[in-house]
């Protein structure tokens, strides 16, 4: 079974066939049993709680969409099952790191960008610490080893002005830091692990997703964060497909979905304001693919 098609209503079928040539008829009922195109979406942590609500909700419907929502734990395995047909969308991850994915892939498995959903903070968090100002000489700040989320890390912490970057474009390494008055040190760990080892850190970057499923809240818990801003579109989160499938019109309804009020009005509540709406045209979105 394709993860996108047109199901017909059992009714309308028998309908159809027991009607023949009442062709007027046969569209009405198909259309008010309502041809719902089915779409399935990979997603992990709270952004595939966001889309399972909007999976029940009578607006979804209303638009002709029945949705499936495909929990994993790790974004390359979602990304790969994405290039390879086996979902139709994935929701999780921001420009800067699809693009750092799309720089590795085969040309058969690249991916695009049909929108954007929100810009999620990442923070400074510390368990050690209460201000900036604390930290100490010497600190080990934890940051996400995945070469997009690093390259966000660390020019949050050129952001907090902690270090001083050769360059603010591209993607950035800890390599990329040219001054460290702190004498700050580095560690690279996966992204799930930082909120469990941040005893053991004086600080750590991590981001909202991640901290969310910790019990972590960006507005509450940092030390420093990210604000919103032009220098910050790389962050914002994506809707995404297989290339060659973004103009597609389903999916270009999909995202249109996903920025209804009835939606964003949950995430804000469900969220405390920390998913921050941002919402792209064409242009916009082709700009930050780069």
């Amino acid at each position: 079974m394709k993860p996108l098609k047109y199901l017909l209503a059992v009714t309308a079928s028998l309908f159809l066939v027991a009607c023949g040539g009442e062709q007027g008829a046969d569209k009405n009922q198909a259309s008010q049993s309502g041809d719902l195109t089915e779409i399935t979406i990979a997603s992990k942590g709270s952004d595939a709680e966001v889309w399972r609500h909007i999976a029940d909700l009578d607006e979804t419907k209303e638009a002709g969409f029945k949705l499936k929502v495909e929990d994993f734990v790790e974004g390359p395995q979602i990304n790969q099952a994405t290039a390879e047909g086996e979902v139709d969308v994935n929701a999780f991850q921001n420009f800067g790191y699809v693009n750092a994915y799309n720089e590795e892939a085969a040309d058969d498995l690249k991916l695009a960008t049909i929108g954007t959903t929100y810009l999620e903070p990442m923070g400074l968090y510390s368990k050690k610490h209460q201000v900036l100002s604390d930290l100490p000489d010497g600190a080990t700040i934890g940051l996400p080893e995945y070469p997009s989320d690093q390259s966000r890390a660390v020019k949050l912490l050129a952001a907090a002005g902690l270090v001083k970057l050769d360059t603010n474009q591209g993607l950035l390494t800890t390599a990329n830091i040219i001054d460290n008055p702190k004498n700050l040190t580095f560690n690279l760990i996966n992204e799930n692990t930082l909120p469990r080892v941040l005893d053991d850190l004086d600080a750590a970057a991590i981001g909202n997703t991640i901290s969310l499923e910790a019990g972590l809240k960006v507005n509450q818990d940092t030390i420093y964060k990210e604000e919103v801003s032009e220098e910050n579109a790389p962050s914002v989160n994506i809707l995404v497909t297989a290339a060659g499938r973004e103009n597609e019109d389903a999916l270009k309804k999909l995202v249109d979905l996903y920025h209804l009020p009835v939606v964003q009005d949950y995430v804000n509540e469900k969220f405390e304001g920390t998913k921050i709406p941002v919402h792209f045209d064409d242009q916009q979105v082709k700009s930050a693919m780069n």
